[in-house]
């Protein structure tokens, strides 16, 4: 019986061997199967796009082709054709976004504009604040006649009309 009990254990060992081994076999198998399936889509979705994406010949206006030329033959395959509704619409979003740039750049400018005209302005009352100061030292170290100095005094009006009519009898 051991004997028997050995035999049949070493078949069901040889058989779980070779159930691993074509179990391996079919992961290998569905493995490729699924690249197959995955090449068969792609080349499905090809042929479907093929359908799709004719040559087509069109003429454009001088200054509609924005490909980059060659010397020879320009590719096209690459090529779309948009809108000029679509391109008129994004121009018309860049002018704007470009007009509140330079609207800003212009308030950058009048601002620092206005930085340099005070700055420019302090300098100025500076200089005329030293000028002011140096005529008034100017009128303190001046001598000065008795006549003048009540001209300065604003003394009465009556005694520079004397003096100018005895200045013009002597004339």
């Amino acid at each position: 019986q051991e004997a028997a009990v050995a035999k049949v254990a070493s078949t069901v060992q040889g058989m779980r061997k070779e159930a691993d081994s074509l179990a391996a076999k079919v992961s290998g198998v569905e493995a490729n199967m699924s690249e197959l399936q995955a090449e068969i889509a792609n080349l499905d979705e090809r042929v479907r796009l093929a359908d799709r994406n004719l040559e087509v010949l069109v003429e454009l206006r001088q200054g509609q082709n924005e490909l980059q030329q060659d010397t020879m033959v320009t590719n096209f395959s690459s090529a779309l054709l948009v809108p000029t509704e679509r391109v008129t619409k994004l121009n018309e979003e860049i002018k704007a976004l470009g007009a509140e740039k330079v609207r800003t750049l212009n308030k950058i400018k009048n601002f620092r504009k206005s930085i340099n005209f005070l700055d420019w302005e302090h300098g100025y009352m500076g200089k005329q604040l030293k000028n002011l100061d140096e005529y008034h030292t100017d009128l303190l170290l001046l001598r000065v006649e008795k006549r003048t100095l009540e001209l300065m005094k604003g003394a009465n009006v009556s005694s520079q009309e004397k003096i100018q009519s005895v200045g013009d009898k002597k004339i």
